[in-house]
């Protein structure tokens, strides 16, 4: 039955079997150039990308063509896969851009309100955190609000463009960091009451799996004799 399959397809489709195979990354399937003419082999990306690393010769789609020798992210072997997880962050971040634009976060003691609300209840350093940042943005909210909507637009836009990738992971980071100590109090798990630590870390570690790897020295694009 092997040979009767193997006949149809040099007849259908020109099938050439001395021509090798054609090994491709599961996971980039859709963006890879297959030929009709040459037997095709799914291997997971992880799979290729230890061969590659091992010496066995380039791999095709192991690395991401065309960022500057960025070998992809841990992110990209999630359900979502790399193009998928990036537009779930930049959505996150956009869209808590887009609620800074709510009126009463451009009040000019909007900011430090918040922040005095937030110190109810916790201990003695944190509270400290909020009163001390409260007197701070004191009277300065407008430009706190606008300030923070950059800097979420940047974190959000800035991960679509492989040049400013890492940028706008690092300032996601900083940003997440910041909010998660200041505005919520490391999710009130000081107080007894929290029943999670809330985004900060979730944001933090998000971007971790999105940072761009470096691909090693040799690396290439394509298996040989792959045209």
């Amino acid at each position: 039955m092997l040979d009767a399959l193997v006949a149809e397809a040099r007849v259908r489709w020109g099938l050439d079997l001395a021509a090798g195979l054609q090994v491709v990354a599961a996971e980039r399937i859709v963006a890879t150039p297959l030929e009709p003419s040459r037997p095709l082999l799914l291997v997971p990306l992880a799979t290729l990308r230890a061969e590659g690393a091992r010496g066995a010769g380039p791999i095709a789609g192991a690395g991401e063509p065309g960022e500057g020798g960025e070998a992809g992210e841990a992110g990209e072997a999630g359900l979502l896969g790399a193009a998928g997880a990036r537009a779930a962050w930049a959505v996150i971040w956009c869209g808590s851009a887009l609620l800074e634009l709510e009126s009463g976060n451009f009040a000019p003691r909007g900011v430090s309100a918040q922040l005095a609300y937030s110190a109810r209840g916790e201990p003695g350093a944190v509270a400290w955190i909020d009163k001390t940042s409260a007197h701070l943005a004191a009277g300065h909210g407008t430009i706190i609000a606008f300030s923070m909507l950059l800097v979420e637009l940047f974190a959000g836009w800035g991960i679509v463009r492989a040049p400013t990738r890492r940028a706008a992971l690092a300032t996601g980071i900083a940003a997440s960091l910041v909010y998660w100590v200041v505005g919520q109090n490391f999710g009130l798990m000081l107080t007894g009451q929290a029943t999670d630590p809330n985004l900060g870390p979730v944001m933090i570690l998000f971007a971790l799996c999105l940072w761009p790897r470096t691909r090693r020295a040799g690396a290439a694009e394509a298996v040989p004799g792959q045209g």
